[in-house]
């Protein structure tokens, strides 16, 4: 069997936007303790020994507390960048008809939403042609305000 795409995350710290894990940085996602997907994050090396005497420095991690995890929707936009969970996408219908719709996972649905001014629409209701990503909602809220 097939799989039908990528499985990728990225989060939000509260203060950046992270989604280049371990060995790449010092963040990696992480099912924890709790049975919670979490991100975690080192700052420091801890010296580990072995019984055979052999040492090296080991990353010391730590849960980023309320960080929020993103995922991927498998989809891109008119530029063919990756569309995340909580991504800001600007539908551009005419010169004059815009609208910032905020990717959403529906429990309901099982799927993929996009909701504008509290109505929701299924991916085949979108044209991603039209599409573009312009921010998320940690980054940049307003950009919410500006497209309704």
């Amino acid at each position: 069997m097939q799989a039908r795409g990528e499985i990728k995350f990225r989060a939000w710290d509260g203060k950046k936007l992270i989604s280049t894990v371990y060995p790449k940085s010092n963040h990696k996602f992480e099912v924890d303790w709790d049975g919670k997907f979490k991100l975690h994050t080192f700052s420091e090396r801890q010296e580990i020994t072995d019984e055979h005497g052999e040492s090296w420095k080991q990353p010391v991690w730590e849960v980023v507390e309320n960080a929020v995890i993103m995922q991927f929707t498998g989809l891109r936009d008119k530029h063919g960048k990756e569309i995340y969970e909580s991504d800001i996408l600007l539908e551009s219908l005419s010169f004059d008809e815009k609208y910032a719709h905020v990717v959403v996972w529906s429990q309901d649905d099982c799927a993929w939403m996009f909701e504008y001014d509290g109505d929701l629409f299924t991916a085949s209701e979108m044209n991603f042609e039209q599409c573009e990503i312009v921010g998320n909602v940690y980054e940049k809220p307003e950009l919410l305000e500006a497209g309704k």
